[in-house]
């Protein structure tokens, strides 16, 4: 009874469908040499901590600090992880900038879930805490690599590669923008976008402040968050002092505010290749190529 049932209920069905899809007029149905469509394939990404370790020779290790705010040392930290995967490195853990900006002792592993960069980068790099014991006393070599600079200038015989078969152990002493942004293969690209939107992700402590903040901010009404970077640093790289005061214009433009916060304030100006004449500042804040004003940006 049930089987004759079942049997039943499927024939009315396939009926039903083939009836409709007559009446819906497929051009497939009408034309034979209108191919089927082919459906897509769902792409199951594999979980990060199941990739398989990359086995190779390492030929040193990168010592990594990173230099800036929060945003220029998590970008470093991408491009370190690309050079060191492309020259066959391990890469120690990135140590963290705690002079510049502000005195804050957080390591890496306070802003950023260390086990799981570890882990979901490992079919890329190699990633450890710290030296072994069997490098422990070798000599150490400094250096900061050349800013904006292409893969070869990492990849070819003559420059970096060659020092780390020599050195064993090199420490790279800055991180802000060591590698240009466009220009350089798509692999390497890959790879930075990889370790940006994937492998750092932050503390799980930070995690659930964050998590906590959309909450309340989504409980009651639609929300927008803007970082509106006014801040003397993005004023005094764009060279722009259209609307400051007259103290605060001559402040951003007679003072290098980075030199300034190492205690050798008036050591070189600002933007050296740019204009100074006052009306330059002027038309770059007409064109939009200034940073916004609190005021405009809360009218936006």
């Amino acid at each position: 009874m049930w089987c004759t049932l079942v049997y039943s209920t499927t024939l009315l069905r396939n009926d039903l469908f083939h009836l409709l899809h007559k009446w819906s007029g497929s051009p497939c149905d009408e034309d034979p040499n209108v191919a089927d469509v082919v459906p897509i394939p769902v792409v199951v990404e594999p979980d990060p901590l199941l990739r398989r370790w990359r086995r190779y020779k390492s030929n040193g290790f990168l010592q990594v600090s990173c230099n800036g705010g929060l945003n220029q040392m998590r970008a470093g930290i991408c491009d370190m992880v690309t050079i060191a995967r492309y020259l066959n490195l391990t890469l120690l853990v990135p140590r963290l900038d705690k002079t510049s900006f502000w005195s804050d002792t957080s390591d890496f592993k306070d802003v950023f879930d260390l086990e799981y960069f570890i882990n979901s980068l490992r079919d890329e790099v190699r990633i450890v805490r710290s030296l072994p014991q069997m490098r422990s006393n070798v000599s150490v070599l400094p250096m900061p690599p050349r800013s904006w600079s292409s893969e070869q200038y990492y990849l070819t015989q003559v420059q970096i590669l060659p020092l780390f078969r020599k050195h064993k152990v090199i420490y790279f002493t800055k991180t802000d923008t060591r590698i240009a942004n466009n220009g350089i293969p798509v692999e390497f690209q890959k790879l930075r976008c990889r370790v940006n939107y994937e492998a750092l992700r932050f503390a799980p402590h930070i995690k659930d402040i964050g998590d906590k903040l959309i909450s309340i901010l989504k409980s009651s009404s639609s929300f927008i968050v803007l970082h509106l970077r006014y801040e003397m640093d993005m004023l005094s790289f764009s060279g722009c002092t259209h609307s400051c005061s007259a103290t605060e214009a001559d402040e951003l433009t007679k003072k290098d505010i980075h030199e300034h916060r190492k205690g050798q304030p008036g050591r070189r100006t600002v933007s050296p290749w740019l204009p100074k004449e006052e009306d330059y500042f002027y038309a770059n804040s007409q064109k939009c190529l200034a940073p916004l004003t609190p005021e405009f940006g809360v009218a936006i």
